[in-house]
């Protein structure tokens, strides 16, 4: 280790049972699920290969020597000088936490492999940005969309002869709708960002500007992502003058 580090023990919790040897696929969806409240940006990092033994040095010099076969993972907080190791047992899938404090982490972390780095950086497909259709019940929110009976719902159509909107396969896509107040119309909507914070929570960025016209009004963005789980938040975060 590059320096003494302060360890903070979390009894072994059982995620799951698991019939046969854990795989690395799921070691890491372990590891990613142990990390999935965690509101901090970080990378998770993993040895390539499983350990057949694993030595940590404490803060008073004592060796920790785990004597088992595991998959060994670090978290390199963004920002900070401390991290966290898990150490997830081969043959029960069972976790070891051990935080650490003004740690450099591992001498050779060059060499592990990462599982996963937040923020993440999602693309997106802007929707309805020119059309003949406008949206309606709006306010001041952002919400998922995961049927084509809800969406109908905000839509209206500016020309009576066109009755259809563009369709959204909704087996494979979500749709995020943002929308606000604004001081002048129309507004002006940049630097638009979509990023993945931790698992299922993302962040939606975006600078809108008022327009010429001094007429408070509502501005709308609205984009397709690829589907969304149930559980997933979004967090709307606006610079507007």
């Amino acid at each position: 280790m590059k320096k003494p580090i302060f360890l903070l023990f979390v009894p072994l919790v059982s995620l799951f049972s698991l019939s046969a040897q854990v795989t690395q696929e799921q070691a890491d969806q372990i590891a990613i699920e142990r990390m999935s409240n965690d509101a901090s940006f970080y990378i998770l990092y993993a040895k390539a290969d499983v350990q057949t033994g694993f030595e940590i040095t404490t803060a008073t010099g004592e060796i920790l020597e785990l004597d088992y076969s595991c998959w060994v993972y670090y978290v390199n907080f963004i920002g900070t000088a401390n991290g966290k190791y898990l150490i997830v047992k081969e043959n029960t899938g069972n976790v070891l936490e051990v935080n650490t404090k003004n740690d450099g982490g591992p001498d050779d972390l060059e060499n592990w492999r990462i599982v996963i780095a937040y923020p993440i950086d999602i693309p997106f497909t802007e929707y309805l940005e020119d059309s003949y259709w406008e949206w309606k019940h709006l306010k001041e929110e952002i919400r998922i969309i995961n049927n084509s009976h809800e969406l109908e719902v905000f839509l209206d159509s500016i020309d009576r002869h066109i009755q259809d909107y563009p369709v959204i396969d909704f087996e494979n896509y979500s749709l995020i709708l943002a929308t606000g107040m604004t001081t002048g119309f129309p507004a002006i909507i940049e630097n638009k960002q979509l990023q993945e914070v931790s698992k299922n929570r993302y962040f939606l960025y975006l600078n809108v500007w008022p327009g010429i016209a001094t007429t408070p009004a509502y501005w709308v963005f609205a984009i397709t992502v690829s589907k969304l789980s149930q559980n997933t938040t979004v967090e709307l975060i606006v610079e507007s003058y």
